[in-house]
């Protein structure tokens, strides 16, 4: 937490706040920034939740009104100042955060692979997205004279020890849009390279689906799609069976097929 600093203006001590918010953005001695985003996982599992009132894997709104809830309600508030947190460690809970209503849209089940999720809904990686908005961030203020391009473009020696620096995480992301016509197009390409690595069959999904979802069915034949393309659902499969002396009975508990 690091040292207290008994501070008094006109008689009066200042109350010392270990975490203190700036533009939103709780700030901790050591800039790890999991304060906030232990707060802004909260924060996002509050927004979930009220989407999920919407639908079940059954019924429900359409489901281009769920995916512009989402991007308009939850992404949002999960996304507020990015460019400052994206190279945190802990942005983990706020991508396990964000799932929840990917699943939501999708009428997945847990069982099925995160990996899936975005591409089902059209909507890219929680990490992409950020990589996104902090290109978009520093393409902004290469077109103008402002003095943090002079601090991107000097190689100097970092004043704080960190894991990935913002100056080289900047310019590994310039080097990567070179030859890219537009930030959206940068993160098809992201995208597809990161679906590639995933190690996930493909099945039914090819690359040709990255942002293009059926929107247009129904919700139950939607869900149904899903379980099929993904392979996860509740199928005869995937039941357990057993026997308790009056009889067969079929469990409610489902897994992979």
């Amino acid at each position: 937490m690091g040292r207290r600093l008994n501070i008094s203006v006109d008689g009066k001590t200042i109350a010392f706040e270990p975490h203190p918010t700036y533009l939103g953005v709780k700030l901790d001695r050591s800039f790890t920034f999991k304060p906030h985003l232990t707060s802004l996982q909260r924060k996002v599992l509050s927004r979930c939740a009220l989407s999920n009132r919407l639908a079940g894997t059954g019924w429900g709104a359409p489901v281009s009104t769920h995916r512009t809830s989402s991007l308009a309600h939850v992404y949002p508030t999960a996304e507020y100042c990015s460019p400052a947190w994206s190279r945190s460690r802990s942005t983990k809970e706020v991508d396990v955060a964000i799932n929840s209503p990917l699943r939501t849209i999708t009428g997945c089940l847990k069982p099925t692979p995160t990996q899936y999720l975005p591409i089902l809904v059209g909507i890219a990686p929680a990490s992409v997205r950020r990589n996104a908005a902090t290109l978009r961030l520093v393409l902004k203020y290469a077109l103008t004279e402002h003095f943090n391009n002079n601090l991107v473009r000097l190689k100097t020696r970092p004043r704080l020890k960190s894991r990935k620096p913002f100056a080289q995480s900047v310019i590994e992301l310039m080097d990567s849009f070179a030859g890219h016509e537009s930030i959206a197009q940068w993160t098809q390409h992201q995208w597809l390279e990161e679906w590639k690595k995933s190690g996930v069959p493909p099945h039914s999904l090819p690359p040709a689906k990255l942002g293009n979802p059926d929107l247009g069915l129904s919700r139950p034949a939607w869900c149904k799609l899903n379980h099929l393309r993904t392979r996860v659902g509740r199928f005869r499969k995937s039941l357990y069976r057993w026997e308790d002396g009056t009889g067969p009975l079929v469990s409610v508990r489902f897994w992979r097929s």
